[in-house]
């Protein structure tokens, strides 16, 4: 596997502001990083999804940013 992403409508958080899954994982192999994959799985998911919610560190919010539009509540 060269990553995943995961969305959990089911979890253990309260639902989101707005409805939708909460996106809960999203992992790239570390040797395969740098090639977009993970971005590519994010707009594929955010897309299909909309709207999506997650958490996230603080320092992978510009991350995040760069790759897909954010709302941050």
């Amino acid at each position: 596997m060269v990553g995943a992403v995961s969305l959990d409508r089911e979890s253990d958080v309260p639902d989101p502001p707005g409805g939708g899954p909460w996106l809960v994982n999203l992992v790239v192999d570390p040797a395969c990083r740098n090639q977009g994959i993970g971005t590519r799985l994010l707009r594929r998911a955010a897309a299909r999804w909309a709207p999506a919610w997650f958490w996230c560190r603080p320092a992978l919010l510009g991350w995040y940013a760069a790759r897909v539009r954010l709302r941050v509540e």
